[in-house]
């Protein structure tokens, strides 16, 4: 009688589909968590991103006070435009919109309030949304995603706080087209 000698050496067929199993339940597990952080950078980045937008308005707001204009005073102009394209353009400039990633850029500004000379120049309410645009041409619709400091924090919200609830309250939309942005005010 002759032995059947077994050389395999290979994997069977049972024990593919078990390391195949495995994985695909580590996959389950992992996914959703990194999608988390996915979501959880994307919102630090919207943060840090109307952080920059905070800095460049509360920057210009002092450049406007040494100069003794109110951001929110269209009446008054400075370098050949009014004080609130001024604002609007300088904001721009010095948050370097560009890098941000975005196509259209939403942001609303409320000043401090009070018969203190100084509270009109100081940035007292920031929302800062960036925004998405789907379809084309006049069926174009842009979704904004926002963040807004209130109370010296932080917080996710899906609407600026309405104008009356601000003190001067400013909105302008910065837009891309091609390569140049433009900033509108509101």
């Amino acid at each position: 009688m002759k032995k059947i000698k077994n050389d395999n050496k290979g994997f069977t067929l049972v024990e593919l589909i078990v390391v195949l199993v495995i994985l695909a339940i580590l996959a389950a597990i992992l996914v959703p968590a990194l999608l988390g952080y996915i979501d959880e950078a994307k919102s630090k980045q919207l943060e840090l991103h109307g952080k920059s937008v905070y800095t460049a308005a509360q920057a210009v707001s002092s450049e406007l006070y040494a100069k003794g204009i109110k951001p929110t005073d269209s009446s008054k102009t400075v370098g050949g435009k009014d004080a609130n394209q001024y604002f609007a353009d300088r904001i721009m400039d010095i948050s370097d919109v560009d890098e941000f990633g975005s196509e259209s850029i939403k942001v609303k500004i409320g000043f401090k309030s009070g018969s203190d000379k100084h509270a009109a120049y100081t940035v007292d309410y920031i929302c800062y949304g960036e925004g998405e645009t789907t379809g084309s041409g006049a069926s174009a619709t842009t979704t904004y995603t926002y963040v807004e400091l209130t109370g010296g924090s932080w917080n996710s919200t899906t609407t600026p706080a309405a104008d009356t609830t601000l003190s001067n309250p400013i909105t302008i939309t910065f837009a891309k087209s091609g390569t140049t942005w433009t900033a509108t005010i509101e």
